[in-house]
């Protein structure tokens, strides 16, 4: 059985750091939308980095905590912590607080 694709997409990805009380983030976006059409959707992988080792040996640890979309085909926003207790509520706040700043940046573009 083969997939046979009817539409082309274009996409694209987009990286913003975090900087929380105590913690790091970064939030990964992939936005894709028909060829030659308007954004139709936002996805966001929610990560704290950690960092170890110094210098040239420094390296980044990346701990998925959540994600986020945007379907504007059908009208849907979901934002999401998937790991509470690791992330304190005022992180959480500025995380929401970048995802849909960004969000509305990338709509209006």
């Amino acid at each position: 059985m083969a997939i046979v694709y009817s539409e082309q997409f274009e996409t694209k990805k987009a990286t913003t750091n975090v900087a929380g009380t105590g913690a790091n983030y970064r939030i990964e976006y992939i936005v894709r939308n028909p060829v030659g059409a308007a954004i139709n959707s936002i996805t966001a992988t929610i990560s704290q980095v950690a960092t170890e080792g110094e210098g040239e040996t420094q390296t980044e640890k990346l701990t998925r905590v959540g994600n986020a979309c945007v379907d504007v085909d059908n009208n849907r926003t979901y934002f999401a912590i998937e790991r509470h207790a690791e992330v304190t509520a005022d992180n959480q706040a500025a995380l929401a607080a970048q995802y849909f700043a960004d969000v509305k940046s990338i709509l209006t573009v």
